[in-house]
């Protein structure tokens, strides 16, 4: 009862930045569509996409200042460390199957005012005459939704982890933490001239397979490497909200 009434909570939180992140949305959706056909003039197809894009933007920064604050008012009210994690994870599914399913939405109004208006999703995997959504073909709509989804939570919990990171280290590992990946890229730019770019085909084949357009393009098998990453980063939160102290 108190993971739901948690969960519930976090849903009412996120309920006014959610409405004023798609009026934004919506009103650059607007704009761009009548800017679009002005340019067409309206005989010719027109396109831009990838709107969506802004929706992972978002529910990383929403993963990333879920912890903090609420921690702080949970543990006040004596909510238990286990009930508070799991109330995020439960609350976090519903928002962001909004999220994908109202970027859907919006995507395909878009596309009755212009020729063309392709999600993150069609550009990536909906490829050469498919790329318009042909037909408004509902499984290419399933599919879009399932694979928004996957990656949504994803971001959500990863920015989750990375606030938990950051709580719970000092000033030293704060500081290693946030300069390990410019270390990491330079390592690998490094080794990536002595090898003749040997390492960079590596690491575009290794991105290319877990994101499932390797062979061919299937969505699904990043929707399985984002549940799996989803569950990775969320043991590893719940490690570390198991031994989080409140801090002022």
């Amino acid at each position: 009862m108190k993971t739901l009434k948690i969960a519930k909570y976090q849903i009412s939180e996120a309920k006014k930045a959610l409405m004023i992140y798609y009026l934004i949305i919506i009103a650059i959706a607007f704009m761009m569509s009548v800017f679009m056909i002005r340019l067409g003039s309206g005989t010719e197809n027109v396109s831009f996409g990838g709107l969506d894009f802004a929706s992972v933007i978002f529910i990383f920064v929403f993963g990333i200042t879920s912890f903090s604050d609420n921690f702080k008012f949970m543990q006040a009210n004596n909510i238990t460390r286990n009930h508070f994690f799991q109330g995020f994870v439960i609350g976090i599914f519903p928002i962001t199957a909004f999220m994908a399913a109202l970027d859907i939405l919006i995507n395909r109004i878009t596309n009755i005012f212009l020729g063309i208006s392709n999600s993150l999703f069609a550009q990536i995997y909906l490829r050469q005459g498919n790329l318009a959504w042909v037909n408004l073909n509902i499984i290419n709509i399933i599919n879009s939704f399932i694979w928004s989804f996957a990656v949504l939570s994803f971001f959500a919990m990863l920015g989750y982890f990375i606030s938990l990171v950051y709580y719970r280290s000092n000033i030293i590992t704060k500081i290693a933490v946030s300069v390990s990946p410019l270390i990491i890229v330079s390592v690998l730019g490094y080794l990536n001239g002595i090898t003749n770019g040997a390492v960079s085909n590596i690491v575009t084949d290794f991105f290319r397979l877990i994101g499932g357009f390797k062979h061919g393009y299937n969505p699904y098998i990043a929707v399985l490497t984002m549940s799996v990453a989803f569950i990775i980063f969320g043991l590893f939160s719940f490690l570390l909200i198991r031994k989080a102290s409140v801090k002022e």
